[in-house]
């Protein structure tokens, strides 16, 4: 992946972090890597509560804080994970069915010439 290692750790980071932080104990939460022509894929899949319907399309607003946000979370982690792979090209998208966890979808834009 063509990226900024430090910038791209810490997106990274605090999506897995959410991701675990959402799975109860004995879940699991997957990381799947994915190369091909177009762009770098990575999946981060978790077998935690799942977001509702009604949050879904507002994650990754800044302070947006969903039902099931804990109570220290102030709402910015998803927003700033956004805004960090956005200055590198990338795109970060979130699929989620309540009681079946979430998925969230991260794509490194290759340069085409």
């Amino acid at each position: 992946i063509y990226c900024d290692p430090n910038w791209t750790s810490e997106a990274l980071t605090n999506v897995i972090k959410n991701a675990i932080e959402h799975t109860p104990e004995g879940g699991q939460v997957i990381i799947r890597a994915e190369n091909n022509p177009l762009f770098d894929l990575i999946e981060v899949q978790d077998s935690g509560e799942g977001i509702s319907d009604q949050d879904l399309p507002h994650i990754f607003e800044r302070f947006y804080k969903a039902r099931n946000s804990s109570k220290e979370s102030i709402g910015i982690g998803l927003a700033m994970s956004k805004s960090l792979l956005e200055k590198q090209n990338a795109t970060i998208s979130a699929r989620s069915h309540q009681g079946q966890g979430s998925m969230f979808s991260i794509k490194f834009y290759k340069q085409v010439l």
